[in-house]
């Protein structure tokens, strides 16, 4: 049952989680574009 309730968990804080980290993942992406862009 170990398994299963850390997988369970895994999920659970995955779910919360990928919004938050997949904004911040495209907030960090347009940084680097805008720095390559400004410098190209």
């Amino acid at each position: 049952m170990g398994y299963f309730l850390e997988d369970l968990a895994g999920i659970v804080i995955g779910l919360l989680l990928d919004p938050w980290l997949d904004t911040w993942f495209h907030k960090m992406a347009a940084r680097f574009h805008n720095r390559r862009s400004r410098r190209a």
